[in-house]
């Protein structure tokens, strides 16, 4: 009994400390960079297939 509590506990403490990291502004930053760079090759593609 004790055991399924500590494991259950510590697995919410882990998802916690997951949305914790997510939340964070420097996982923002990262996610902003990431999008940019993603629209970025789209349009850049784009623009490409559009020449040929």
């Amino acid at each position: 009994m004790l055991l399924k509590m500590t494991a259950v506990i510590g697995a919410v403490y882990i998802l916690y400390i997951l949305e914790f990291i997510s939340a964070s502004p420097i996982c923002r930053k990262k996610n902003k960079a990431t999008k940019v760079v993603e629209t970025f090759a789209v349009s850049h593609n784009a623009w490409s297939d559009g020449e040929t």
